[in-house]
């Protein structure tokens, strides 16, 4: 099932099957690197925002 903390960003979600750890730990591993993409892409985002402010 899908989890989130409290704080329900998108950087707390993961992916969590005690029956099957080594899909959560591959599922997990993928949804690291999209995050990690998405992060990029969005430091990108928020570069050119400052950018055009200044």
């Amino acid at each position: 099932y899908f989890n989130s903390r409290i704080d329900n960003s998108i950087y707390s979600y993961y992916v969590y099957d005690k029956n099957n750890l080594e899909k959560t730990h591959k599922a997990n591993d993928e949804i690291e690197i999209a995050k990690k993409r998405f992060g990029k892409i969005l430091y990108k985002i928020t570069e050119k925002v400052m950018y055009h402010m200044i």
